[in-house]
């Protein structure tokens, strides 16, 4: 069902998958799921399918995920090129995690917090044309903190000598980064090195 570039088309088989008895069937159903979304009502077929298939492993497939990530990160990878804006990613991948919970009538799932291609993207999206990480509302949020000032005191824990606290909190931040990606994105080494590289010098 994959082709070589990474992608999964609608097919019948795959709408089997979905209890849908044929793949317009499920095209049409999953439609009506993007239909107020002007960006995603847009998009490639073969890159709603794609977005299905890597949910619907990561939900309902999670205990065998040594057998299929090695392919789904491909997958993600061309559907990462597909589409310019991580929003409009991040989006389908919500409306397809709704779509097949609702399908299945499963309530509730653990949150996946694997690193992928799309949040090294995400991260890369931060930096400025000089390298630098700017401190704001996105960039704390990413890291898991509720406001720009509980993010910069969680910075303060470890850059409190005299001579770091007189750079300026968006060199910590561009730092912090520099750290993420080093030691939590390693695997991704291909797709940052050079924004890395910006940020270092």
């Amino acid at each position: 069902w994959r082709l070589a570039s990474g992608a999964f088309p609608f097919s019948d088989n795959l709408a089997r998958f979905f209890n849908f008895k044929s793949q317009q069937e499920l095209i049409e159903s999953f439609k009506q799921q993007v239909a107020t979304d002007s960006d995603l009502v847009n998009c490639d077929l073969d890159v709603w399918s794609t977005a299905l298939i890597i949910t619907y492993l990561k939900i309902l497939c999670w205990k065998y995920r040594s057998e299929w990530e090695f392919i789904i990160d491909d997958s993600e990878y061309w559907l990462s090129t597909q589409m310019n804006n991580l929003d409009d990613v991040d989006r389908l991948y919500e409306v397809c995690r709704k779509f097949i919970m609702e399908r299945f009538r499963i309530e509730t799932i653990d949150k996946d917090t694997r690193i992928t291609i799309r949040t090294v993207k995400r991260v890369i999206s931060y930096q400025n044309e000089d390298g630098c990480v700017d401190l704001n509302e996105k960039v704390a949020k990413f890291y898991g903190f509720q406001s720009v000032e509980e993010f910069k005191k969680h910075l303060m824990k470890y850059f409190k000598t005299e001579r770091v606290t007189k750079l300026h909190i968006n060199i910590w931040v561009t730092a912090y980064t520099i750290w993420y990606l080093r030691l939590v994105t390693y695997n991704y080494r291909q797709e940052w090195i050079q924004p890395y590289e910006k940020s270092y010098e």
